[in-house]
């Protein structure tokens, strides 16, 4: 019975965000090191696409910074949505913003999974 059981997804955006996760993770991480890496945690989870949303107007950015975005593994993801910063008068973001995507995974290849 596929409706008995939610998709993961909602039992996570369900469960109280990041504190909820992040505790559960910290737990896993004491017994097995990798664990971010193989499984789901706060760092690899996908970025929730209202996030995204609000990112992409905070910027104004177009379908193709978008799509660069979503091309990117959750952990880079994460990454660039934290550490990106375009003067207030750039002519052009999106650019900006590519640019800042490839050359955050070519610097994290690790996190580009």
């Amino acid at each position: 019975h596929h409706a008995a059981t939610p998709p993961p997804a909602a039992l996570r955006r369900g469960s109280g965000g990041l504190g909820a996760g992040q505790a559960s993770s910290e737990a896993q991480g004491v017994k097995r090191p990798h664990a971010s890496v193989t499984q789901g945690s706060t760092t690899t989870e996908a970025v929730d696409d209202i996030l995204i949303a609000e990112f992409r107007e905070r910027w104004s950015l177009n379908d193709d910074a978008e799509n660069k975005l979503r091309s990117l593994s959750p952990a880079l993801q994460h990454r660039v949505m934290v550490d990106f910063e375009a003067p207030a008068n750039s002519s052009d973001v999106n650019g900006r913003f590519i640019m800042f995507c490839v050359r955050t995974a070519k610097e994290h290849p690790e996190e580009n999974r």
